[in-house]
């Protein structure tokens, strides 16, 4: 029997050209704790995502991004085919209109918590954004795109684990470290937080 204790625990984003300047060039920080599933929740099988974290607008031709993220997964499992796995994704969102008017720097911190970033199309459309569609290593396909990149994954560990993310523009690979190819000025990332119950 899994315990249900999946958490992200702190999220800090900052662009970076050297780390003394890490501390000046933060994007964005969130440090409210997230549980996923929630405590409240059914235990069947299911999959939760919470929109964690949105930077504001990026400037043009940032030359890297670096991701902090302190968070643990349930800890123990008493069965390794089944139980909660938790992990970090990161989306593109682009605004829908390039009025700078238009455009807010806060999005407001979205509490609902849906199946898949998917999910959330409405949600940031009402905010004035949509997803940036991203490459897929997948065979190209009718209706095949995704909108999300996977930035870390939790190991099953009872203490916080701190994990630390630098992407830079121009390097192409499978961990996502291109996707800063891909951002326009005025786009901002945003940081999911998902878990799955089996």
């Amino acid at each position: 029997m899994p315990n249900s204790d999946s958490r992200g625990g702190e999220c800090h984003v900052a662009t970076v050209s050297s780390p003394v300047e890490w501390d000046s060039n933060s994007l964005a920080i969130r440090k409210d704790m997230v549980i996923l599933p929630p405590p409240y929740a059914d235990m069947g099988s299911h999959r939760w995502t919470a929109l964690y974290l949105v930077t504001p607008p990026l400037p043009a031709e940032i030359p890297a991004v670096r991701f902090d993220i302190t968070s643990h997964d349930q800890g123990w499992c008493s069965d390794p085919q089944s139980g909660v796995w938790s992990w970090f994704e990161v989306s593109i969102l682009r605004p829908i209109t390039q009025d700078v008017n238009a455009t807010r720097d806060h999005v407001p911190q979205i509490t609902d918590l849906k199946s898949c970033p998917e999910d959330f199309t409405e949600v940031l459309q009402a905010q004035g954004l949509f997803f940036r569609t991203l490459p897929t290593n997948d065979e190209p396909g009718p209706g095949l795109h995704q909108v999300t990149q996977p930035l870390v994954r939790n190991r099953i560990n009872r203490a916080w684990q701190s994990h630390t993310i630098i992407w830079r523009v121009g390097n192409l690979s499978e961990d996502g470290e291109g996707l800063l190819d891909l951002v326009q000025s005025g786009d901002r990332l945003a940081v999911w937080a998902r878990a799955e119950v089996n």
